[in-house]
């Protein structure tokens, strides 16, 4: 192997390579940005989160000897990119989903220790692979995303949290499904929507022990990536397009990125309590194109009209009791078209990143 001292020159082609990927990485936070290959007052800097072992104290230790006040910006993803800006640069408003309400310190100190009481008193808590899982009123079901069989009654001192966000005014129904999640440090859930046909509007969290960061996915542009800090003993209420449009999820990892200071944050054991409401009427949100309720389709079922949509193979309507297969080879490659070239198409330009190890099919 050849050995490289500190300090010594990369070969041209190997920097040239390496400010390429940066300059994608960078276009893939900001369509817009500008790059300039002459000096400018924004300073990029790539692979340099604490997953590459940089943290942003030893960053300022090489950066504040030029400007003390200089201004960092973590772009919230695998690599944490940041940007050092001069001192006096305006930065962005963190990005926050439109309808998503927080509430701090929504309860008490007192009024979370017995919650806690009430929780770490039950052993009758699932393991799921990330996390531990407590129901009441109905069970949530993983494999439909909904809840639809009933379980315990939810315990009195949950309902008087129940009766307090209704005083509020935070919600117009009264929650009758509870999941209690218990995440050790390390610990997340995968990005997801709440089912849109199964649960009323809003979704209501309450967070407990310690804080997090929940990360937010918009679903009609995968580039915005809101991160935004649950704080301990506070209030979440996923509504409106924050409910409907937006992802949310939790990373499994150790440690937080704060968004505000950009702090790296040990994570410690953290409790959600999430109050849902069962829908019992079809949704009727005007965020269709994310919805998992197919009006059309199912307006015909209930009034027994067959659909007639040219389109047989991706058509749900079993019209002769046949499987829907393509019936021509002009069929055949659209299909194909749509489900494979596209979607190659579509991660092509950040496959060397996303998929980080071959599969075993192609390496036999």
């Amino acid at each position: 192997m050849k050995e490289r001292h500190l300090g010594c020159k990369l070969e041209p082609s190997k920097i040239l390579r390496k400010t390429h990927k940066s300059w994608e990485q960078l276009r893939r936070h900001d369509p817009d940005v500008e790059i300039s290959e002459d000096p400018t007052e924004n300073l990029f800097v790539s692979n340099s989160s604490v997953l590459c072992g940089v943290s942003l104290e030893e960053l300022e230790e090489i950066f504040y000897p030029f400007d003390e006040k200089a201004t960092f910006t973590v772009f919230p993803n695998k690599r944490q990119i940041v940007l050092i800006l001069p001192t006096g640069a305006v930065v962005e408003d963190q990005l926050v989903p439109k309808d998503l309400v927080l509430v701090e310190n929504y309860i008490t100190e007192e009024e979370e220790k017995d919650l806690l009481d009430l929780i770490f008193q039950q052993e009758d808590a699932k393991p799921l692979k990330h996390r531990a899982v407590i129901h009441y009123g109905y069970e949530f079901d993983y494999s439909r995303n909904a809840a639809v069989k009933p379980t315990k009654p939810i315990p009195p001192l949950i309902n008087q949290l129940i009766d307090k966000l209704v005083a509020d005014s935070h919600v117009t129904y009264t929650p009758d499904q509870v999941t209690i999640n218990v995440y050790e440090p390390g610990q997340g859930i995968p990005s997801h929507y709440d089912t849109h046909s199964a649960f009323e509007d809003p979704i209501v969290c309450v967070s407990l022990c310690s804080d997090i960061v929940m990360e937010f996915k918009d679903g009609a542009n995968s580039a915005r990536i809101a991160s935004v800090l649950l704080k301990r003993r506070s209030l979440c209420l996923l509504q409106g397009e924050a409910r409907y449009r937006w992802k949310h999820g939790i990373v499994n990892r150790k440690h937080d990125i704060h968004p505000i200071t950009h702090r790296v944050v040990p994570r410690q054991l953290r409790v959600s309590v999430t109050l849902r409401k069962i829908r019992k009427e079809p949704c009727q949100c005007p965020f269709k194109e994310f919805c998992d309720w197919d009006r059309e389709v199912t307006l015909r079922k209930i009034r027994n009209e067959p659909c007639q949509c040219p389109f047989k193979e991706f058509c749900d309507w079993d019209r002769e009791g046949e499987m829907s297969v393509p019936s021509d080879n002009k069929s055949a490659l659209r299909i194909e078209g749509q489900y494979v070239n596209d979607v190659y198409e579509n991660i092509a330009a950040h496959f060397d990143e996303t998929r980080i190890s071959g599969w075993t099919a192609v390496k036999k």
